[in-house]
Formats: C-alpha cells, sequence, structure tokens
C-alpha cells in the first residue's frame, strides 16, 4: 500500500512540473508573438501585426496587453466591430484584477475611451445621452408652455443634433410654430414682399419637368394636393426646373416629406446656377440621413451675392456637409431647380422670397496725420525655365496609363496628334499619370475637348490628378455630367503647396494638397473625349 501511495506521489510530481514547464513555454511563446507584431504595427502593417497578436493570444488567451493592440490594430483598419469586441475582451480582464498594476489602471481608462469613441451605442454612452435629452427636453417643453418659442426651437435644434432619431424631440418640433422654423433658418435680412408660391398645389405648369432624355412622365405628378417626385433608383436622378428667374438674393424654402428610398448615395438638392459649357451645377446638397424627421421636413437655402445658407428642420449645415461650393462669380446662369437621387419625396409648399440687400458697411474715418497702409498686391509666378510639352503628339512616351479595371486596357491611345480616350465600360475610371515627379512650382496646361458621354443615364466625370501614394491618388473633379461637346481649357498653378485650377479662364476651386507626393495626371469616367495639349512650366514662388 505504500508503495502504492509513494508512486502515485511521484507521478503526480511529474505532471505538475510538466504542467509548469508548457506553461512557461506557452507565455515565452505569447511574449515572442506579441514583440513581432509590435514591431509590425510601429510600421503601420497593422493586417500582419493582427495576425502576429492572434497568433499570442492562442498561447494565452486572456492577455489584456495584446487584446488592447489587437483592438487598435482593427480599428486602424476600419474594422470596428472587431475592434469593439477586442477592446471589451480587454476591459472584461482588467476589471477581474483584484489589485491592478498602475499600467493596468491606465490601459483601463483607455479602453474605455476607445469603446466610448466607437460604440456610440453602448450602455453608459447611451444613459449618459438619454438623461441628458431628458433633462434638455424638459427645459424646451417648459420654455414651449410659456410661449417661448424661438428659444424652444434652439433647444429642440440641439437635441437633434445629439440624436436625430428621438421620438420626443421630433414631436415638440412639429408643434413649433412653422414660419418661426424658417425665419430662424434664415439670416436676419428684411423680406422684400410676401414670398412667392412655385407650387400651386394643382399643377406644374411654371416648371419645367427633367430635361434630360431618359425622363419618365411620372417621375414628377401632383396627386391629393401634393408634389411627389420620384428618381426610382435612376443613376442619373431626376431634375425639375423652374422657368422664372429668380432674385439676386433669395431665401427659398422647401416643405416636404421622404417616401422612399433607393440605394447609395441618396440626396435631395436645390439647384441655385450653372457655369458656362455646363461644365458644373451649383448646388445646395442635402444627404439623406437619420437627420430627416418622419413627418414633414423643412429645407431653407438662403443665397447671397457671396455665400450661401443652408438649413434642414432649423440646422444650420456646415460647407462640408452641404457638398462642394462653387466659386459665385462663376454662375453665369441663375436658375432654380429640385434635384432628388435615389429617393422619393412628396412636396407640400415652395416657396421664394427675396431678400433686401444689407447696406455696405460705413468706411472708418483714421485720424488725422495717420493714412491707411493697403497690402501689397501679390505678384504673378514668375517663369523659372522653359515651356515643357508633355505630350509630344505621336505617342504616350513618359506617360502611365491604367483603369480601375485591371482588364481594360489600351483606354488611352493616340491618333492624329491627340491623345484619345476611349473605354468600353462606363463604370471604369481611367486614369493618365505623368511619370516624372512635378517640380515644386508650376503651371500646368491642358486642352481638351469633350464630345459628351456615352451613356446619359449613367455618372460620367473628368478631374485633375494632384497626389499619389501607391496606388491611392487624390483628385478634383472640374466637369461632371452635361451632353453639349465643348472645349475646355484647364490651367492649374502650383507653388508650394497650394494649388489654383482655372477652367476657361475662370477661376474654379483653390485647394491645398496632401501628404502624398505631387503628381501631374488626370482620369475620367464615362467621357468621350481627347486631349490636344499638355504642357508644363515651372516657376519661382
Amino acid at each position: 500500500m505504500k508503495n502504492k501511495i509513494l508512486l502515485f506521489s511521484i507521478l503526480l510530481a511529474i505532471l505538475t512540473t510538466s504542467a509548469a514547464i508548457f506553461a512557461e513555454d506557452d507565455s515565452d511563446l505569447a511574449s515572442v508573438y506579441y514583440q513581432s507584431g509590435m514591431s509590425l504595427f510601429k510600421q503601420n502593417k497593422y493586417d500582419e501585426a493582427a495576425e502576429k497578436f492572434n497568433k499570442a493570444l492562442s498561447y494565452k488567451k486572456e492577455s489584456p496587453q495584446v487584446l488592447f493592440k489587437l483592438g487598435e490594430c482593427y480599428e486602424k483598419v476600419n474594422e470596428t466591430k472587431k475592434a469593439i469586441d477586442n477592446y471589451r475582451l480587454c476591459q472584461k480582464y482588467l476589471n477581474q484584477q483584484k489589485t491592478p498594476s498602475k499600467e493596468d489602471a491606465e490601459m483601463l481608462i483607455q479602453v474605455s475611451r476607445c469603446i466610448d469613441k466607437l460604440d456610440i451605442n453602448g450602455v453608459e454612452f447611451r444613459k449618459t445621452k438619454n438623461d441628458y435629452l431628458a433633462g434638455l427636453l424638459g427645459i424646451a417643453n417648459d420654455c414651449f408652455n410659456k410661449r417661448f418659442q424661438r428659444f424652444t426651437l434652439r433647444l429642440v435644434q440641439t437635441a437633434l443634433e445629439i440624436d436625430n432619431s428621438n421620438k420626443a424631440a421630433q414631436k415638440l418640433l412639429d408643434k413649433i410654430d412653422e414660419n418661426i422654423v424658417a425665419a430662424l433658418s434664415a439670416d436676419q435680412l428684411d423680406s422684400v414682399g410676401p414670398p412667392q408660391e412655385l407650387f400651386n398645389g394643382r399643377d406644374i405648369k411654371n416648371w419645367t419637368k427633367n430635361p434630360s432624355q431618359d425622363a419618365k412622365e411620372r417621375d414628377w405628378i401632383v396627386e391629393g394636393g401634393r408634389l411627389k417626385g420620384d428618381s426610382g433608383g435612376k443613376k442619373s436622378g431626376v431634375y425639375m426646373l423652374w422657368k422664372g428667374t429668380p432674385p439676386e438674393e433669395y431665401r427659398i424654402t422647401l416643405k416636404f416629406k421622404m417616401l422612399k428610398t433607393y440605394k447609395e448615395p441618396r440626396h435631395i438638392s436645390i439647384v441655385y446656377g450653372e457655369t458656362p459649357n455646363n461644365t458644373y451645377a451649383a448646388s445646395c446638397c442635402c444627404p439623406i440621413s437619420s437627420r430627416l424627421a418622419k413627418g414633414e421636413n423643412i429645407m431653407t437655402v438662403s443665397k447671397y451675392a457671396d455665400r450661401l445658407k443652408f438649413t434642414l428642420n432649423g440646422r444650420t449645415f456646415t460647407k462640408e456637409e452641404m457638398g462642394e461650393e462653387l466659386d459665385f462669380a462663376q454662375i453665369k446662369y441663375p436658375k432654380i431647380a429640385i434635384s432628388l437621387k435615389d429617393v422619393a419625396i412628396s412636396i407640400d409648399k415652395i416657396t421664394l422670397q427675396e431678400l433686401a440687400k444689407l447696406p455696405p458697411p460705413k468706411a472708418t474715418e483714421l485720424p488725422k496725420g495717420i493714412q491707411s497702409k493697403k497690402p501689397a498686391p501679390i505678384p504673378p509666378a514668375t517663369k523659372k525655365g522653359p515651356v515643357k510639352e508633355l505630350f509630344n503628339g505621336r505617342n504616350l512616351a513618359n506617360w502611365t496609363a491604367t483603369s480601375s479595371d485591371p482588364s481594360e486596357t489600351g483606354c488611352w491611345t493616340t491618333k492624329a496628334g491627340k491623345i484619345i480616350l476611349h473605354v468600353k465600360n462606363p463604370e471604369i475610371k481611367a486614369s493618365l499619370l505623368w511619370n516624372d515627379p512635378p517640380p515644386k512650382n508650376y503651371k500646368l496646361n491642358i486642352a481638351l475637348s469633350i464630345e459628351g458621354a456615352p451613356l446619359k443615364d449613367k455618372f460620367s466625370a473628368i478631374g485633375l490628378l494632384y497626389g499619389r501614394d501607391g496606388t491611392d491618388c487624390d483628385g478634383l473633379t472640374f466637369y461632371s455630367g452635361g451632353s453639349i461637346a465643348t472645349s475646355v481649357k484647364i490651367e492649374v498653378i502650383k507653388n508650394d503647396n497650394s494649388y489654383r485650377l482655372l477652367v476657361n479662364g475662370q477661376l474654379f476651386n483653390e485647394f491645398s494638397g496632401t501628404a502624398k507626393p505631387p503628381v501631374i495626371g488626370c482620369f475620367a469616367q464615362n467621357i468621350k473625349m481627347s486631349i490636344s495639349s499638355i504642357t508644363l512650366e515651372e516657376t519661382q514662388e
């Protein structure tokens, strides 16, 4: 019996020692993979680093440090769900520690912030948000009962900015006088005369429906005193142009309900002008999102001589939210139109209010003996080198032609001294890049002819490429849509990291470059076009 007990004790000791050895081996392997992952993480190789961290976890599952770095990897590559899952596991294991170290306590704070940042529907965030909104709307209801409607509206706007789907805020917004909503949506300017009703509730005789060739009769119809517009998921959208002439400064208000949405990207636009040669339709674009109320929505665009103001349900939008804004000096054909993309809406009212111009500010008189100092004009860029022909008229030597579909080859060819673009598939974006790095400061001139879009119902565009990192390029569209044949002269002036883009002699855009290495190139999609000349001239600052 004693021998059996002795044998059992020896076996137990052997097993315990082996387990300890394997545990140490697993811990060492986990550490090796973790260090390897950290090295890759510092090199911004997040996918490869994630593989190493996952391998480390296979040897040591409950490692908050590894889980936190793995969450960071997934966050860097925009895999939000995986990032949140790993952050939560990290948080769980840290909370289980009875006596956490100082480093672990700091990591717990950091991982909690990461979860709050990514998971806006998290329990902690949701509770804090709901408590704040309840208090805010309690004050708003009290103001409304005391007939302080303007202050009520501002509180409701704040609530909707936090939670656009808040039913209590939407319900209170519907109670507020719509005239107050429209008034606070615009600048405090005196109006000239009463608002003009652009929709009479019976017909749209003073509107032109869909000037495009693919228009359908039922894109815009009047039913039950409301105007219904439906883009039907068409890529080109639908368009309705007012036949009248808008005043120089005005406010247009659209009261509507959403009926249906199709695929992305979806928007409702109020068009306020067009540039020469139809190179650009200037518009205020409202992206469809949870900002819209389930009931009536009030969209207001106030157009002044030098700027726009766009509001939706009392909330003012920024330039970035509205979309690209054009220099007003380029608008040669003022107009008012409504454009829909992948949505269906029901319009109750369309009103136009002329705005009175504000008097110019009075000049400030300086004390005697003090003269005003006007800033010296910025001198134009001066030549530094000869004009260089980037296209030799015969072939695409020193150019790289690519397309978004590798199977589509030969998009760019040369014929009769011109570069010809020929793409069979209108969905493909074709790019043309100059192989040499451009000088720090230069002036680039491109002369091209546009025959139009092969498929009228498909998106079409031409743009400039100015930055490239591998296959990732930065570009700016200067021609979008339009089926009219035209000649376009493009001039790009680069000074250090600033760009000025001119189209047919008119300033189109001014912008700054990115961190990507600068390049010279262009891109096009669903366009028949040819390039006759490309010249480059190095300039001084």
